[in-house]
């Protein structure tokens, strides 16, 4: 088969981005697929995860950041213009490769992408809650006018989502919300760093040590917890250290690591500092070895305010890391069980996770035992191997269907 995977530009160490690569190198290399990678505007910026050589990269060159620092009518017709351009050039190359499956990550491409006749099925992948899909929420919260923008965009999102062939979510909460649109199928996101058995989404390329080269839970040295994600309002840090503050207030020998960057860092800086935590709490920045970071701490703390299926929380418990995490919508219920693999505490609620987190500092035993139920549940459920087949069967599905329809 001849597979594109359309994405704006591969160049944050996120969840989406980590995801798209692993999926692409894997039906390239493993499944022998023709993989192609498009995005709109790379724009001769560096990939920040390897593809493989097996795997086409085109940069369509459309640089939609020409379209900031301006006022809403000269930006209105500058986005129009790049807009055309992006159509017309994706159209082209999708007229050459002429693939059997397209998939998209519900971007910009959504507006045109079922008017496309290159032949191929369209396939939709949210990697976000649908209530917080293109960050609809923020415009909702400033009142009007944008709400009502807010509000035809996501109706004009709705209508493209219904006309694709096939649309994939993460959760079968999140199917649920899309039900009133279309008929969800729930494909979780891959594990994707390397656990050293053989199992590596990095054939291709230098990958990160093994799991075997790191210390194991309960025998990293000091106390140590650990957030990883952007510094942004989905991720909802100030929740955690507000938390954080009354932890360390009973257990003052712990320490507290936020690793990734992003526009709230500055503010997240100055709420340690009025809290009192600058002894306590640090801001770390980006790694390119999140297996080594993960593994150096006792304990995985996530406070978002909402999510699509946090894959740094399966890769943490996969590892052997007993989570703390808020319920929020959508994906660490459907990862964590409290009590048996992690502690699950209601969304926003501060008090709940700086309890949960003093007891399983309290509690080594009760640390070991989740850790080790949370190694094996997501283990059994996240593989590699296990996830790429269930999009293996929903692609051959789609080709073989029409192949018979044609006889």
């Amino acid at each position: 088969m001849k597979i594109v995977y359309i994405y704006t530009a591969l160049l944050t160490r996120g969840g989406v981005d980590r995801v798209l690569t692993v999926k692409a190198n894997y039906l390239a290399e493993r499944l022998g697929h023709e993989v192609w990678v498009v995005t709109d505007s790379q724009c001769g910026r560096p990939l920040v995860f390897p593809l493989s050589p097996l795997v086409h990269h085109v940069d369509l060159d459309t640089d939609f950041d020409e379209q900031y620092h301006h006022g809403i009518l000269r930006r209105y017709m500058i986005y129009r213009r790049l807009m055309r351009q992006y159509r017309s050039r994706l159209e082209t190359l999708l007229q050459q490769v002429r693939p059997d499956i397209v998939c998209t990550t519900l971007g910009r491409e959504m507006d045109f992408i079922t008017d496309l006749h290159d032949g191929s099925f369209k396939v939709g992948e949210s990697h976000i809650a649908k209530a917080f899909c293109r960050n609809l929420h923020l415009m909702d919260a400033r009142g009007f006018p944008y709400n009502i923008v807010a509000r035809l965009w996501r109706h004009r999102l709705e209508r493209s989502v219904a006309r694709l062939d096939r649309l994939v979510v993460l959760t079968q909460r999140d199917a649920a919300s899309w039900a009133p649109v279309c008929q969800a199928t729930v494909i979780p996101n891959p594990i994707t760093i390397e656990h050293g058995n053989g199992d590596s989404p990095w054939s291709h390329a230098d990958p990160p040590l093994p799991h075997s080269a790191y210390k194991g839970v309960g025998t990293a040295s000091g106390g140590k917890v650990i957030s990883v994600g952007r510094l942004s309002e989905q991720k909802a840090h100030d929740r955690l250290l507000r938390a954080w503050a009354k932890v360390v207030s009973r257990h003052a020998d712990w320490q507290l690591e936020i690793w990734g960057e992003g526009v709230e860092q500055a503010s997240l800086q100055r709420l340690i500092d009025t809290l009192g935590l600058g002894q306590s709490c640090r801001l770390m920045g980006i790694t390119s070895d999140i297996a080594g970071v993960l593994t150096s701490a006792d304990i995985y703390a996530m406070s978002s305010r909402f999510e699509g299926l946090p894959l740094v929380l399966i890769e943490a418990m996969s590892l052997g890391l007993p989570p703390v995490a808020m319920d929020c919508p959508t994906g660490p219920r459907e990862i964590i069980t409290d009590g048996r693999n992690g502690l699950l505490v209601g969304d926003g609620d501060e008090d709940a996770l700086s309890s949960a987190i003093c007891r399983l500092i309290e509690n080594p035993d009760l640390r070991h035992r989740l850790a080790s139920q949370a190694k094996t549940d997501t283990m059994s459920r996240f593989g590699l191997d296990a996830t790429m087949q269930r999009w293996e069967e929903l692609f051959t599905g789609l080709v073989c269907a029409r192949q018979k329809d044609s006889q």
